[in-house]
């Protein structure tokens, strides 16, 4: 019986300091995402530091933001050393929060009172490679339809403003033809206006101009009485040479 006693006051002594070895927390210092952005379906791996303080453990648990929790006890078995490393895959884009706190996990002689947390919660930015490489296509195409379209309506003004520039080109030569042909008709009529001036100045010199005198009448042409007539009425025949 003494030694059965024995036995149990030692098994009692041994829990009791086994319980009191929980009860002092360890502190997590720090949360830390080894790469804050990853391909969806691949591991995202979380740093977790907490203080070396003493030998006891402490539970955390850990939100994926996902959905999924995680619990562990830090300082024991494979998570006994500082920095902690976990991995989680996320089976769609987007971005996640991953949160911990301090939470009492209860394992027989392996309890774990909560860990004291101080680290703030960080954040994981999960991509979709096929369908980014889809949106930067998709962006890429509606850029060029953009410039493609900025290039013709562009071209578009340049030949509107080319017609618009020949259109005024072409007025201002006629308004010029205009002009020099209104010029000329002017000098034209002043020429006709400067002729008749001369003609009438002309006109009224002729006419201020005295007459001339009149000249004497010619003496009265006279009468001689025709040669006689040969003998026999006919005229005298002259001879071959004229004489």
């Amino acid at each position: 019986m003494k030694l059965i006693k024995i036995a149990i006051t030692s098994l009692v002594a041994s829990t009791s300091f086994m319980c009191a070895s929980v009860v002092h927390a360890k502190d997590v210092t720090g949360v830390m995402l080894v790469t804050p952005t990853v391909p969806l379906n691949s591991n995202a791996a979380l740093q977790i530091n907490f203080t070396h303080t003493d030998s006891s453990l402490c539970g955390v648990a850990i939100d994926w933001g996902n959905g999924n929790q995680q619990e562990i006890r830090l300082g024991y078995e494979k998570f006994k050393d500082s920095p902690v490393t976990l991995n989680q895959t996320y089976a769609s884009p987007g971005t996640y929060f991953i949160k911990l706190e301090g939470r009492y996990l209860s394992r027989g002689l392996f309890s774990a009172a909560p860990c004291n947390v101080l680290a703030k919660p960080v954040s994981i930015r999960v991509t979709d490679p096929v369908a980014e490489k889809l949106a930067a296509d998709q962006r890429a195409a509606e850029a060029a339809l953009r410039q493609s379209a900025v290039r013709e309506r562009e071209a578009a003004e340049r030949e509107r403003a080319a017609l618009v520039n020949a259109e005024k080109v072409k007025q201002e030569l006629l308004t010029q033809k205009a002009a020099a042909l209104e010029m000329e008709m002017e000098f034209k009529r002043k020429e006709l206006e400067i002729r008749e001036a001369q003609l009438r100045k002309d006109e009224e010199a002729r006419r201020a101009a005295p007459k001339p005198a009149a000249r004497p009448a010619a003496p009265a042409a006279s009468t001689s009485p025709a040669p006689a007539a040969s003998s026999g009425g006919r005229p005298p025949v002259k001879s071959a040479d004229g004489f």
